[in-house]
């Protein structure tokens, strides 16, 4: 198979294990580069993975692969797959899945369920989904908008699928060769450039600035459409070139406004302009509950990173974790509107 031939350097391998080690659990990649200082060689940066085998601070199934072929996600991955395949025969109507009510049923933690929720979304089978709090997995996993069920349906094997995958998707740039792709945005083709993004975005979220586009239609204003797509594709980009703390800012500013546009289409007047307001307002209309209960912290606090006294503390630093989580919420609150609108 062809996915089995990738070839990593010692380097990588290297920095892959120590990833493994910390099971999932959330990490800040700087500080793991000092621990690993003496093994790596100087030329090493985790940006230049290839993303269908490291991607956001995880190993991918394809990577976790090479790293341990015995790994426990990747029985659990299966008889998640098989688990969630059973449950679309018995009810074809079904689109997300819980991570504590699979746990139950296949008798694992609901941690490692979303773990494994997160590794079958990096080769298709989720498009996504609500983030966990303690391990980088995701609690609640989204089937697909098109065609939902396709992948289950044509199951056989996980690495009859990893192979589908890795065969079927282009070699992807490496988080390198996309920031030096796109150094120069705003210098020529602003419009281009930002169509080069939205394709990067559409390959990791599943989501086109088309579909984007529909979900949002509610907002009618061209100028304030075309500023959203803007500052999304620069808030993604800003989250693979290392710089969280911008890439929250402006993926938070996004997720405020689209709340603030969506009550002024639904004729709700919050009690004041704030993020929070917005927030209470949707609750208490019963709309947006899902996405709204499960927005990060980062996204939540956005405001605060603005202040330089907020990140005095240790467990306040940011990481691209952090940032990834925030402008993938952008997408999770578009699709509560579509759910709550019927569109």
């Amino acid at each position: 198979m062809n996915f089995k031939k990738i070839k990593l350097t010692k380097s990588q391998r290297i920095w892959l294990k120590a990833v493994l080690e910390k099971d999932y659990e959330k990490f800040d990649e700087d500080y793991l580069k000092v621990e690993l200082r003496k093994q790596l060689t100087s030329e090493f940066d985790p940006s230049n993975f290839d993303l269908r085998v490291y991607r956001n601070n995880a190993l991918t199934l394809i990577g976790l692969w090479h790293i341990d072929k015995s790994n426990k996600y990747l029985k659990i991955t299966e008889e998640v797959i098989e688990y969630v395949q059973k449950m679309i025969f018995l009810n074809k109507g079904i689109r997300e899945f819980d991570a504590e009510v699979v746990a139950n049923n296949i008798n694992y933690s609901a941690s490692e369920v979303g773990v494994s929720f997160l590794l079958c979304s990096n080769i298709g089978f989720f498009s996504g989904g609500y983030s966990m709090d303690e391990k980088i997995g995701l609690k609640i996993a989204s089937l697909p908008r098109e065609k939902p069920y396709d992948k289950f349906l044509k199951y056989e094997s996980l690495e009859n699928s990893m192979e589908k995958y890795y065969v079927s998707h282009k070699p992807t740039k490496t988080l390198n060769q996309f920031r030096i792709q796109n150094t120069d945005v705003n210098k020529t083709n602003p419009a281009s450039e930002e169509d080069k993004i939205w394709k990067q975005i559409k390959e990791e979220f599943k989501i086109s600035k088309k579909a984007f586009g529909l979900r949002i239609r509610f907002i009618e204003n061209k100028h304030k459409r075309k500023a959203l797509f803007r500052d999304i594709a620069h808030a993604y980009l800003l989250s693979k070139q290392h710089m969280p703390k911008p890439s929250i800012i402006l993926a938070g500013g996004v997720i405020e406004e689209l709340l603030r546009l969506y009550l002024e289409s639904v004729n709700i007047t919050p009690k004041e302009n704030s993020f929070t307001s917005y927030i209470n307002a949707c609750k208490g209309h019963q709309l947006l509950i899902n996405p709204l209960n499960s927005l990060s912290d980062s996204a939540r606090h956005f405001r605060n990173f603005i202040h330089l006294e907020k990140e005095s503390d240790h467990n306040n630093e940011l990481t691209n974790y952090h940032a990834a989580n925030t402008v993938a919420s952008i997408f999770l609150i578009a699709d509560g509107f579509v759910a709550k609108k019927g569109d």
